[in-house]
């Protein structure tokens, strides 16, 4: 992503230079113009803010972890376009492509970090991305001192084809999986992300909703509450001020603030 961010930097010195001030090829043997080095470097974060939707339909649609997978596929298209350009279309459609993927990507990423993580490294996990935002600009920096801008667009691909192939070996996020009723899987997630945890798959009310709840001391399995179904509890409380939502050997009580039942289960 940082190398998506700073490459229009290095590329704009070289592609906007006179020939003779420059050991890199020009398009079409001419200088951009202000005009196009301006759509040049803007478009990226075109790309980026117009994929916000799409984003986040593609980690409700095919997963967190899939998202990042798939979002190799736009960005080597995107870096393939501006190394292999011959015309000024080329450079500012692969320049575009690359912020879409970029977009798609940065969401995916966010909302993995903070579904996988407990509450003590989630803070830790969540700076660590921003690091490695800025270790994809100085890896553009320092390679830019050196390579013509086709060349450096190729070796943006490293980063783009390290970060997805290692998502390979990571597992889908315990909430998604849970959000399409794959509760077994979310339980083998959940021990994967938080190994010293035991993880208790339940009922709730002997329905088909099913949840996964992790303890720290695997000795003693007594299921706590999920974040989703606090999140829920507190919702319940502040828009239903009669209803106290509560646990009972770790299930989550719910009550109907609006059904015929309303009185009853507010004296519960």
């Amino acid at each position: 992503m940082g190398s998506s961010m700073a490459f229009s930097s290095p590329a704009t010195a070289a592609l906007g230079s006179n020939k003779n001030e420059t050991d890199c090829p020009l398009l079409e043997d001419e200088p951009l113009n202000i005009t196009q080095i301006s759509w040049f470097s803007s478009i990226f974060s075109i790309g980026a803010v117009s994929s916000i939707f799409l984003g986040g339909l593609s980690i409700n649609w095919i997963g967190r972890r899939g998202t990042i997978i798939i979002s190799a596929l736009p960005h080597t298209l995107g870096w393939g376009l501006i190394g292999f350009s011959s015309n000024y279309a080329m450079l500012i459609t692969g320049r575009l492509i690359c912020g879409i993927a970029v977009g798609i990507k940065g969401i995916a990423i966010n909302t993995y970090i903070g579904e996988i993580a407990s509450s003590d490294i989630r803070g830790f996990l969540g700076t660590g991305m921003q690091m490695m935002i800025n270790v994809g600009v100085l890896y553009v920096y320092s390679f830019g001192v050196i390579l013509c801008w086709q060349w450096l667009a190729l070796a943006c691909l490293v980063p783009v084809i390290a970060s997805s192939s290692t998502m390979f070996f990571n597992m889908e996020s315990p909430t998604y999986l849970l959000s399409k009723g794959r509760v077994e899987e979310a339980r083998q997630a959940l021990v994967h992300f938080r190994a010293s945890a035991q993880v208790i798959v339940r009922d709730e009310n002997r329905t088909e909703t099913s949840r996964a709840s992790m303890v720290d001391d695997p000795a003693t399995p007594i299921p706590i509450q999920s974040t989703l179904l606090e999140s829920k509890a507190r919702h319940a409380a502040l828009h239903c001020p009669r209803a106290e939502g509560h646990l009972d050997d770790g299930t989550l009580t719910k009550l109907d603030c609006n059904g015929p039942n309303a009185d009853n289960n507010a004296r519960h």
